[in-house]
């Protein structure tokens, strides 16, 4: 795994992310999103994967405070960008 230093940047975001991976040869057109979605005195981290304009995975990941929320959802979203993801946006 990268060293923290080694990360590529992240567009600055607060609660929401997009990425996808697009490669036509190898008929690959994969769709990642990240929510920050706060909830009842906590936060959970949702997670949507799959092909693009197809089925989504959703993976829920519950967090005590929003800078946990933000930590896991940064760690998720260098993770995309590693494997060849572009983001698509942020807000």
């Amino acid at each position: 795994m990268a060293r923290r230093h080694d990360l590529p940047l992240l567009p600055p975001f607060h609660s929401y992310i997009a990425f996808t991976s697009i490669d036509p040869a190898r008929n690959r057109r994969r769709a990642y999103r990240i929510v920050i979605v706060p909830m009842d005195r906590a936060y959970a981290v949702v997670t949507y994967r799959g092909r693009v304009s197809g089925t989504q995975q959703v993976l829920i990941e519950p967090c005590t405070t929003w800078e946990a929320a933000m930590e896991l959802a940064e760690r998720r979203a260098h993770d995309r960008l590693l494997h060849g993801y572009t983001v698509e946006s942020a807000a």
